[in-house]
């Protein structure tokens, strides 16, 4: 019931195991983007989902191997 809480646990484990957590509640408010209650993305919600992964995936690159 403590959705900040649970963000937190969540961020927090993810980081121990060596990940980088990507928040996408800002990315998909909108309903429309799902085929159901806010479980499965619909066609444009997984496109969403994909870009905002592949532009943290090139920041993280990036980070890792500055262009010179």
């Amino acid at each position: 019931r403590n959705i900040p809480q649970a963000l937190r646990v969540i961020d927090e484990v993810v980081v121990a195991g060596g990940g980088i957590p990507v928040d996408l509640a800002e990315l998909i408010p909108e309903e429309t983007f799902f085929v159901d209650r806010y479980t499965h993305f619909t066609a444009e919600g997984n496109r969403l989902v994909a870009n905002r992964l592949l532009e943290e995936l090139r920041r993280i690159l990036e980070k890792d191997h500055p262009a010179s």
